[in-house]
């Protein structure tokens, strides 16, 4: 009896497995999958980028229909204030899906980002001074490197400037993207617009209804 029900789970879990690997294999041939795969594979900075923005995004609108719902089936709030208070949730969850989705695909991928990466691309990370900065490093450690038996006038600085560009500049300069993105969406929507707006725009919410309910109820 114990073989039979292990064989029994056993074909079970195979089928539940290979049922699983066919709807990930067609929901990988989806075009947005597809289209993510070759973004990834072309740009792995853009992509992060786009995943992370994706990420704050989908976990707010989840929040917001959670906290929404709570808040209009909650027996503890008095009746007369319920439905301001899902309002609240409401608009919070409206103004940081609309607000971070617009800041993280217009202000910063088409401004701020590219801004900031040709100020550090052609200003304090060019190539001018990362040949100095690496000249001065050698300068600056001749006696280390001449007891490791290292002759540092022989060096060649263009080709150690040109493997600290491919290995730390470029990095950083793609990467801008994702630190700007995270930082944008929660500085300047969570703690500033957020609040600012919220509360009006619920009251006047509220407002549209009680107005609403207050026509049903004399038409009825």
């Amino acid at each position: 009896m114990m073989i039979n029900g292990v064989s029994g789970i056993g074909k079970v879990a195979h089928t539940v497995a290979s049922g699983a690997g066919k709807v990930l294999d067609k929901t990988a041939q989806l075009k947005p999958i597809q289209n993510g795969i070759a973004l990834a594979k072309k740009d792995p900075a853009k992509f992060a980028t786009n995943m992370l923005l994706f990420s704050i995004v989908s976990k707010d609108a989840v929040g917001c229909y959670l906290y929404t719902t709570q808040s209009l089936n909650n027996k503890k709030i008095p009746e007369e204030k319920r439905k301001f208070v899902a309002s609240m949730d409401l608009m919070n969850g409206i103004l940081m899906v609309g607000g971070q989705t617009i800041v993280g695909k217009m202000v910063v991928d088409k401004i701020l980002t590219p801004k900031l990466q040709a100020h550090f691309a052609k200003k304090t990370l060019n190539d001018a001074n990362i040949t100095k900065n690496v000249t001065d490093a050698i300068a600056k450690n001749a006696d280390k490197l001449k007891e490791m038996g290292v002759d540092g006038s022989k060096l060649n600085v263009e080709s150690i400037a040109q493997t600290v560009t491919k290995s730390t500049k470029a990095p950083f300069i793609k990467g801008l993207g994702i630190l700007t993105t995270a930082i944008a969406t929660t500085a300047l929507i969570k703690r500033t617009i957020v609040p600012l707006l919220s509360t009006p725009l619920a009251g006047k919410m509220t407002e549209i209804m009680d107005k609403k309910n207050a026509q049903k109820t004399q038409q009825a």
